[in-house]
């Protein structure tokens, strides 16, 4: 602490004053004395440091407690089991230790802990994270290029292969204009050509009226939407000033409801998730398993409503669209169409789900199972020899994932 008192003598150099998000999230560690779901306290070491705003140390110190505190929970966790081999395996004690391994997080997890449990057959479910799972597939990409997923993540790559496999999209009217060669339309969709987290998106009505579909805010008219989308430009939300106009799905004939969209979280052929949201004022959701019944994430429980969900030809269509795909993962978004065959029209293919970290922790191990599942089948199937068609055979180009 002597130490820590006496560099306060010195202002603290650039490098160490903290970014404003930095010391927000720093903040917030010390006012809930947890990391991540971590019920052990913070040091008051770090705790001082955040407050002086000595950012580097109070991350080390950080590191270093959170080194000690999985060390003591391996070593716990390991001495639990011991203690079940030694004592024989009634079915109490093999439940409180299968109640103890599902919390235990994967940096707590030695050799010898996941040796004992595969043979016991006892699930470290804790170690199947759908946040880290796709923050490792992140990683991976920085290493060795994008996985195939991205070669998807284009509009145009994406309405070309739903058409392969005769899946209805919207029709395209206009492409790659920037915001000064835009033409007043009604019932259209204006959006960029690259992008991600519906940022940029506007849905032009049949009267006029405009929808940010960002966050569902209402616009008077086209002269306010382009001023939306010149700020878009300015702000960075969108990259570049190449846009695209496309048809309006909407769910009746006069183009002033937008159809509601349906977004399916799919895992190599099977649906995890489905995601209904209304555009309207303020965007709601509402959230189903591939059967029917109805989930909760956490991630949307304060902007929900009673949604109609996906029918189980809907949810066996988005399931066998993600089978082509040689990806465990894939979010495959439609929106729902009074005219199309399905009663729903393809949108886009999105690799990488916005604010895919807000699940709660038991809804984030859920979809972690569904993602280990997927890439076991998809690694048996390509052992078996199975190929895929377009865009993923041949050579592709270096893919650059969206931010």
């Amino acid at each position: 602490m002597r130490r820590l008192l006496r560099s306060r003598a010195r202002p603290a150099s650039k490098a160490e004053q903290p970014a404003e998000s930095t010391r927000e999230a720093l903040e917030q560690v010390h006012t809930s004395g947890t990391v991540e779901n971590r019920d052990a306290a913070v040091p008051r070491s770090v705790t001082a440091a955040i407050r002086m705003g000595y950012v580097e140390l109070a991350h080390k110190r950080l590191d270093r407690w959170r080194r000690k505190y999985f060390a003591a929970r391996g070593n716990a966790v390991n001495a639990a089991m011991k203690r079940y081999l030694s004592a024989g395996s009634s079915d109490q004690e093999r439940a409180q230790l299968a109640a103890l391994l599902a919390e235990t997080e994967p940096e707590a997890v030695t050799e010898e802990l996941a040796r004992h449990a595969h043979k016991e057959r006892l699930p470290l479910k804790a170690c199947a994270s759908f946040r880290q799972l796709v923050a490792i597939r992140a990683r991976r990409g920085q290493i060795a290029g994008s996985g195939p997923e991205w070669r998807l993540n284009s509009k145009e790559r994406g309405y070309a292969f739903a058409a392969r496999l005769r899946v209805p999209h919207p029709q395209v009217y206009v492409r790659g204009v920037t915001v000064d060669e835009l033409e007043p339309r009604q019932q259209v969709v204006v959006k960029p050509e690259a992008g991600a987290g519906g940022r940029g998106v506007y849905l032009v009505l049949g009267d006029g009226r405009v929808v940010d579909l960002r966050d569902g805010a209402e616009l008077p008219g086209w002269p306010d939407m382009l001023a939306s989308m010149r700020q878009d430009l300015t702000s960075g939300r969108v990259k570049q000033d190449r846009w695209l106009v496309e048809e309006l799905i909407t769910e009746d004939e006069g183009g002033l409801y937008p159809g509601r969209d349906l977004k399916f979280y799919c895992f190599y052929g099977k649906v995890g998730l489905v995601l209904e949201v209304r555009r309207s004022n303020a965007n709601a959701y509402c959230e189903w398993d591939a059967e029917g019944n109805q989930l909760f994430s956490g991630k949307y429980d304060e902007r929900r409503f009673e949604g109609e969900g996906a029918t189980a030809e809907q949810v066996a269509l988005a399931g066998r669209m993600s089978r082509k795909i040689p990806a465990p993962f894939m979010r495959i978004d439609f929106i729902r169409s009074a005219t199309a065959p399905s009663g729903m029209s393809f949108c886009e293919f999105t690799p990488r789900p916005g604010s895919f970290h807000r699940f709660e922790d038991a809804f984030d191990r859920r979809m972690g199972e569904y993602y280990l599942d997927a890439e076991a089948r998809l690694e048996r199937d390509l052992l078996r020899g199975k190929s895929f068609k377009s865009p993923f055979s041949g050579k592709a180009k270096r893919v650059r994932q969206a931010r």
